[in-house]
């Protein structure tokens, strides 16, 4: 009788690393993109640009990517959000999220094929 033993590297490490690579692409494109759409699709009139320059992206993919607003260039970026002085609320932050659900679900669909196509050598 004849064992035979198959040596591969630890495919789950290797994936791993290509899913990493591929997410961080996704992570960069996703980023631009919702920042754009965030600085372009909001009911405000802006005077200064300061509010719009305080629209912010941090994180990861794999650790959760957050759009928000960055009160220490705005600090009334709250007010803007949820309403104040009798101006109506104007959620644009979250309104960029649900707007762009099936965007941002291709684009991770996108990163997680390439992976799987670069681990088996397409």
């Amino acid at each position: 009788m004849v064992d035979v033993k198959v040596e591969m590297p630890n495919i789950s490490e290797k994936f791993n690393r290509i899913l990493n690579e591929e997410l961080n692409k996704a992570n960069d494109i996703l980023s631009k993109y919702l920042l754009e759409y965030a600085k372009t699709h909001h009911n405000f009139t802006s005077r200064t640009g300061i509010l719009v320059s305080s629209i912010k992206v941090k994180g990861t993919l794999q650790t959760g990517l957050e759009l928000y607003l960055d009160l220490n260039v705005a600090n009334y970026g709250d007010d803007i959000v949820e309403g104040a002085n009798g101006k109506k609320p104007d959620d644009f932050i979250t309104k960029t999220l649900t707007d762009n659900e099936a965007k941002i679900n291709k684009v991770i669909n996108d990163a997680v094929n390439a992976a799987c196509l670069k681990m088996n050598g397409y």
